[in-house]
């Protein structure tokens, strides 16, 4: 497996350290800063390509027509955009571009911008980022989100809290609903029919377009989960306004402060949240009125040292669920000495879903949830493949534990059952064991 990466960024040197641990992976680095290259290659056992990422000359020597995976992870985004394109056009199979939001206002429109570039994934750091953030803020215990297919695809596992409205319903009611992939009862998993009646302390594996769960996610805890809680966030960033359109088009409460006023002025234009003008970092600024009744505080500012300020002062008002945003990913160690626990780096989460896509697209047998020890495969659709046109479970008799999670079609996510009996040319088809090892599913699709 072939990985180009152009870049020698905190995000590079993370992948370089984590995809390359990976067996029979080659990465060749393209890097035009002497230091960066000199550092490198003091580091790293894999070949550097000194030049501009947008050279011909330079891609050819880096044999971009013969990779797996081409990753642009530059601080230009247009650096990014075009050497994709270039890399593409010569021949890489994969191509990932990091842009920052302010390209692509609003970001639903990332998918037509993919096509129309003709890039496999565009990698919005702000909109990753704010999903991370978001997670944090509506995920109750023994929930966790993790997303394919370009972050087009959510997975969930959720726990069935003692109020909510599927306690001892039939499994058939939540499948009206959501896209159901199994159902657990402590470690057992349980026969996926709509006859189970669910209990308080159930877990479902739920697989949906992005957002959905997260709109309704109120309806697995009940009254517990009150949307007259609030939801206060601390400073000014590219993520922050990402975070609160997101978090007010799903109808939550936000209180944003900024101790610059024209920020205030512009958040206020913008969105329809309660703004305050004041300084977070002062502890005899915060009236506890303005603080009451807190689902989260978020510290989101562009400065490190602001965020360390807004977490300390938040943290002696006696609230608890403080998430902080990190610039510069060698200061998570210094927030995490203070004993915070959602912290959250901007390289960090883009590099780790840069690797998750690696695992998806390059890997064939991937863990698929956390808390679980389901495996997931992807299988790409080629033009050669005998499932073209036929009934995909069909070939997963072999494995009763296997089952189809979504097929990903031209940057859309579908999950209609009836789209898994007619697969076409390209299709990637998300597929999961429940239980034993992916790699016997991957046996059988690899003959076919």
């Amino acid at each position: 497996m072939k990985l180009t990466i152009s870049g020698y960024g905190s995000i590079g040197k993370y992948l370089i350290e984590n995809l390359g641990s990976f067996p029979n992976v080659s990465i060749i680095l393209i890097e035009k800063d002497e230091e960066k290259i000199q550092e490198a290659k003091d580091k790293h056992d894999i070949l550097v390509i000194e030049g501009d990422v947008l050279s011909y000359h330079v891609l050819n020597d880096a044999n971009v027509d013969n990779c797996d995976l081409f990753i642009a992870c530059t601080r230009d985004d247009n650096v990014n955009i075009i050497s994709c394109q270039l890399a593409k056009k010569m021949g890489a199979r994969y191509c990932a571009s990091r842009v920052h939001y302010d390209l692509f206002t609003p970001y639903e429109k990332i998918s037509e911008l993919e096509n129309y570039f003709g890039i496999d994934w565009i990698i919005c750091s702000s909109v990753l980022t704010a999903w991370q953030i978001i997670n944090y803020v509506l995920a109750e215990k023994n929930t966790f989100f993790e997303s394919y297919f370009s972050n087009k695809l959510d997975v969930v596992k959720i726990e069935i809290q003692k109020k909510s409205k599927f306690v001892n319903q039939k499994l058939e009611k939540l499948k009206n609903n959501f896209k159901v992939i199994a159902c657990y009862r402590g470690e057992k998993l349980l026969k996926n029919t709509n006859q189970i009646v669910l209990k308080e302390g159930d877990s479902v594996i739920l697989a949906e377009k992005k957002g959905k769960v997260q709109r309704n996610i109120s309806i697995f805890y009940g009254d517990d989960f009150k949307k007259t809680k609030n939801i206060y966030i601390a400073g000014y960033s590219v993520e922050m306004l990402t975070v609160i359109d997101l978090l007010t088009s799903k109808g939550k409460k936000v209180t944003f402060f900024s101790k610059n006023r024209k920020r205030c002025e512009e958040v206020y234009s913008r969105f329809d949240v309660t703004v305050i003008h004041k300084d977070v970092t002062e502890h005899a600024t915060l009236d506890e009125e303005e603080i009451k009744n807190c689902r989260a505080f978020i510290c989101g500012s562009d400065d490190d040292a602001d965020n360390l300020a807004f977490a300390l002062n938040i943290e002696n008002h006696d609230l608890s669920n403080i998430i902080i945003l990190v610039q510069d990913s060698d200061k998570v160690k210094l927030f995490e000495r203070f004993q915070f626990k959602k912290v959250i780096s901007l390289s960090e989460i883009i590099s780790k879903g840069i690797q998750k896509y690696f695992n998806t697209i390059i890997k064939q047998d991937f863990s698929f949830i956390q808390g679980t020890n389901i495996r997931g495969v992807v299988k790409v659709i080629s033009k050669e493949s005998t499932l073209v046109g036929n009934e995909l479970s069909e070939y997963l008799k072999k494995n009763k534990y296997g089952k189809i999670v979504a097929v990903y079609r031209r940057g859309e996510v579908l999950l209609e059952d009836k789209i898994f009996s007619n697969v076409e040319i390209g299709d990637k088809v998300l597929i999961v064991c429940l239980e034993g090892k992916g790699e016997n599913i991957v046996k059988v699709l690899n003959h076919q």
